[in-house]
């Protein structure tokens, strides 16, 4: 039984962690897409951090990149625990 529940409660975590990863990967492309350097901006990931080479569509683009990164890492970080609270109480 506590391996049914944590598998319905880690799978859907890895699958949005999947969902927003790729969501993340598609909209930081559309935001270079939009850059005035994206060769430079490609090189030297730091630079996605500043709006400098960013027009105003590819930093909305940004913005949604980098939610939908923190939604993936967040997916990611509570399966973790789960995965960590359940292996100290020995149900995996």
């Amino acid at each position: 039984m506590e391996k049914f529940v944590l598998t319905i409660l880690v799978i859907p975590l890895l699958i949005g962690f999947v969902i927003f990863s790729v969501d993340s990967v598609s909209e930081f492309s559309k935001s270079l897409e939009n850059c005035s350097h994206p060769l430079l901006v490609s090189c030297f990931p730091f630079l996605f951090l500043t709006n400098n080479f960013f027009n105003s569509i590819a930093i909305s683009h940004k913005k949604e990149a980098f939610k939908n990164l923190g939604l993936a890492l967040l997916c990611w970080l509570t399966a973790a625990v789960i995965l960590y609270v359940a292996h100290q109480f020995q149900y995996v």
